[in-house]
């Protein structure tokens, strides 16, 4: 058996035993690259040596193929392993290479390269990469050694920042081997992509390494510093030479290279390990923040409903940005805004900051209604200036300005008749989802028909869910001009939220009231402690003794049925698929009644106002105040027949969910949750890439199971380029020493450093802040509650979570007050809150860590804050 062969010798299967550098010359020398002569020793020739007879007919082999190859040249002995030069792991001298080695040396030295594999340099090395397995033979390479006057390394990008625009060529004087060693300081050039070459530094290069008398010597070369190594031409052709080779392999390529009597030759090329964190960098940047969606999708959230949701948020805003005057030119122009304005991390849905904020700067106002964009969506703290400099558009000029100018009349005049009409065009939303979601019976629909359900929906609402965006619009300038003004005028900020409260007609309100009812009837039974610790199959069985009870709960769940924990996640299961979930809260708010404080708001208006303001000031004020107070309760009553859509949608993929488990295309319905919309859809008009859906299905599955136990992502970080292989930023714009640092005044928290010898801090002080949205200074305990299904809330404790959603309501009865780690002063759990008379706090960083089960607390709704009045264990020592 022939154990020494060239490249063009080597059979198929051969092929797949050589190592990489092997390979890579081989694919080299079929792609025309000028390298030199080469031949490459199999692995099996090492087993064949233990045989006396074999070993010397491959020693005699070994010198005939040098013979052919030049004789009396000198040669590189070199490993090529199958675990060497790839991607993850380099290898890099953990095997043993010789060079110059002469013709009579070269089998010596290839037993040498053997034994390295099974050296305990090699062993430590897999055991620190954890890489396991057996001691690994080495293919060897035997090549021509190249007499070179100069030779080097080259990069095809930049390996420190990941620049793909950049090329880095190292270069010294003679031989590589004195650069590979680190013997020598070398020429550093930098490339561009034109072949220009941007920068040179000059390395000492008080020596190298050549020949002389046959051996390979250390020659000293004093007075080289000022001089370059490579003239311009050759440090092209050298940065050429590494991006060709990174074309041909298709990744990017480190390559060792050198010039003989004139010739450039390519002696390696293996890909670049260490871009893994840096090229990236180079690319989108992202910020994402979670402070007020997290209250809709709480923790993990799975592909189907994410799917659902990135499109519709694009296709919502979208017409949002066309009702508002902004041309069809710069909507089909910045089409990426609207594509990107929800982020996917570890399975949790974030905003992608800098679309919302580009998605501001396409419409008039950008600069007064950002901050009130950051407060409806509970933003803390705004973009880096270089950020928002980055998205605004630059000032126009001439009459170029002339033209913005009418633009921005023409689009002001256009939200002012969005403003006057938003009442009729919400009346007129109402018709058309009532149209849209009529009653229909999806289980007797075939598959067809099911998609072209599906496509209706998309159709009239998805894509004309006009007035509630109008709205939110209109309610973030109103909520946040009325902030302004009792700032201003009335010089306390905190009456915009109290104003708010007890106005009625907020749908969200209902349940509870609905639930405080039937806790009541259920009191009256003395049937408290069966709803709360009894079988749902035992509950049922009372319910229909009591024809009053069931009433009462089918008009709930013919209401709020779609209600539910998680009730915008597609894969939760609703109050009817599990009733006894709104059991449990009928049965905890039988134990107590709570009374909500009757608020004469008229009264308490005349008050505050007419003690401050007169004429054109209190006409103003009060005429932003009612329009504010209508705008909020128009907020959370639309966002409630989102929940409709949502329930209707996930009604139509739980059929074809089952039809498909029905039919072997999937296991069970449940994992329709795993699937993307478009493939979904794709599957059922003969579009899709693949039907495979059981093995995707297993996959979403397990990524979905690691990153269920992860921990959650932080409120806001940023990544440059991809998630897959970029660095996550999770300190960006903000730390949460900057909430622990903020100076204590005349009672009032403010920001701002803290001098030497002042007052304890925060922290030490107990006190936490957040966002003040419904007033009210209330104490009690802290009931912390991280999954609201469990939760064993007692009447008048004090509720405490990361987030909350619609579906918590349901607690929110027994609550004397309410504290969120997320949220804004427009989301669910103030509206709420301020609707039920409850003081809250939102956005408290790190509430529900730096607080206890069972700590005695003082929650201020006004002021935002949250003393710490006793911790839990002294109230135990104390007992």
């Amino acid at each position: 058996m022939k154990y020494i062969k060239h490249g063009s010798e080597l059979t198929k299967e051969e092929r797949k035993q050589i190592g990489g550098k092997a390979s890579a010359l081989l694919d080299l020398a079929q792609g025309s690259f000028n390298i030199p002569e080469w031949v490459v020793v199999l692995p099996s020739a090492f087993e064949a040596t233990k045989n006396l007879e074999q070993r010397e007919l491959f020693e005699q082999e070994v010198r005939e193929t040098i013979s052919a190859l030049g004789g009396d040249d000198r040669y590189a002995v070199r490993s090529s392993a199958l675990s060497e030069d790839g991607i993850a792991t380099s290898f890099a001298g953990q095997f043993e290479t010789y060079l110059w080695v002469d013709a009579k040396d070269v089998v010596a030295a290839v037993y040498k390269v053997w034994e390295s594999g099974f050296s305990e340099r090699v062993k430590a090395y897999k055991e620190q990469r954890m890489l396991g397995g057996e001691a690994e033979v080495p293919a060897v390479i035997i090549q021509r050694m190249v007499c070179s006057s100069t030779a080097g390394v080259a990069f095809a990008v930049n390996p420190t920042n990941g620049d793909i625009k950049t090329a880095i060529v190292s270069a010294v004087f003679g031989l590589g081997s004195a650069l590979v060693d680190g013997a020598c300081d070398a020429d550093v050039y930098e490339v561009d992509q034109k072949g220009q070459v941007l920068s040179k530094v000059l390395g000492e290069k008080e020596m190298k390494h050549g020949i002389e008398e046959g051996e390979l010597k250390t020659i000293e070369t004093p007075n080289q510093k000022d001089k370059v190594v490579l003239q311009d031409s050759e440090i092209q052709a050298v940065a050429s030479l590494a991006r060709k080779a990174s074309r041909h392999f298709n990744k990017y390529q480190d390559i060792e290279w050198a010039f003989e009597d004139g010739q450039l030759y390519l002696l390696q090329s293996r890909p670049i390990t260490t871009l893994g964190l840096t090229l990236e960098e180079q690319g989108t940047v992202g910020v994402f923040d979670n402070s007020n969606i997290a209250e809709s999708y709480i923790g993990t959230t799975m592909p189907l409903t994410f799917s659902f949701i990135r499109k519709a948020y694009a296709e919502v805003y979208r017409q949002f940005c066309r009702n508002f005057g902004v041309s069809e030119t710069i909507i089909q122009k910045e089409t990426q805004i609207f594509d990107n304005m929800l982020g996917f991390v570890d399975h949790r849905v974030y905003y992608n900051l800098v679309s919302w904020y580009k998605l501001l700067a396409i419409l008039p106002g950008y600069q007064f209604n950002k901050k009130f964009m950051e407060q409806m969506m509970g933003v803390k703290g705004e973009l880096p200036e270089a950020f928002l400099k980055s998205i605004e558009t630059p000032e126009a000029k001439g009459l170029d300005r002339t033209k913005d100018l009418l633009r921005l009349i023409k689009t002001g005049f256009k939200m002012l008749g969005e403003y006057r009409r938003l009442e009729k065009s919400i009346r007129k939303f109402y018709i058309r989802l009532d149209e849209s979601l009529e009653k229909v019976d999806v289980q007797n629909m075939r598959l067809d028909e099911l998609y072209s359900y599906y496509k209706l929906l998309e159709k009239k609402l998805m894509t004309k869910w006009d007035a509630p965006l109008a709205n939110d619009f209109f309610c973030m300038i109103g909520h946040g001009l009325l902030r302004s003004l009792s700032k201003k005028w009335l010089e306390d900020e905190s009456l915009a939220n109290q104003f708010l409260i007890g106005q009625g007609d907020i749908i969200s309100a209902k349940p509870a009231e609905m639930i405080g009812q039937m806790g009541a009837y259920v009191r009256e039974k003395a049937l408290g402690k069966l709803f709360l610790e009894g079988s749902l199959q035992t509950i049922e069985i009372e319910i229909e003794r009591l024809p009053e009870l069931r009433k009462q709960i089918n008009e709930y769940l013919t209401t709020f049925s779609d209600r539910c924990l998680d009730e915008l996640k597609l894969e939760s299961k609703t109050v009817a698929d599990d009733p006894l979930v709104l059991y449990r809260a009928i049965g905890a708010n039988s134990m107590n009644v709570r009374r909500v404080e009757s608020y004469n708001l008229n009264q308490m208006i005349e008050e505050k106002v007419n003690s401050k303001l007169k004429g054109p000031k209190r006409r103003g004020y009060i005429k932003v105040l009612k329009a504010a107070r209508r705008l909020v309760r128009n907020r959370e009553n639309l966002r409630f027949e989102r929940t409709r859509l949502f329930g209707r949608v996930r009604q139509i993929f739980l059929e074809i969910g089952m039809r498909w488990a029905s039919t072997g295309l999937i296991e069970n319905q449940e994992d329709i949750f795993y699937l993307e919309v478009s493939e979904i859809l794709g599957v059922i008009d003969h579009t899709a890439t693949s039907y495979n859906l059981k093995e995707l299905v297993a996959l979403r599955k397990l990524d979905y199971e690691r990153d269920n136990l992860k921990d959650d992502p932080p409120r806001r970080f940023m990544v440059k380029g991809c998630f897959g292989s970029s660095k996550r930023i999770d300190d960006f714009n903000e730390t949460i020493h900057d909430e622990l640092t903020k100076d204590m005044k005349n009672g009032e928290i403010e920001r701002g450093k803290r001098q030497k010898g002042e007052q304890d801090s925060l922290e030490q002080l107990n006190i936490l802040t957040g966002l003040g949205c419904s007033a009210g200074i209330v104490e009690g305990y802290a009931r912390i509650v991280l999954n609201p299904k469990e939760a064993r809330l007692q009447f008048g404790e004090i509720l405490i979570a990361k987030q909350t959603d619609p579906g918590w309501i349901l607690l929110f009865n027994m609550a004397a007050g309410v504290v969120v780690e997320r949220g804004s002063l427009l989301s669910h759990a103030a509206i709420v809150s301020r609707e039920l008379g409850l003081p809250a706090v939102v956005s408290v960083e790190q509430v529900t860590t730096r607080t206890q089960d069972g700590d005695y607390i003082r929650l201020d709704g006004a002021k935002g804050t949250v003393e710490i009045l006793k911790r839990n264990e002294e109230l135990i020592i104390n007992s």
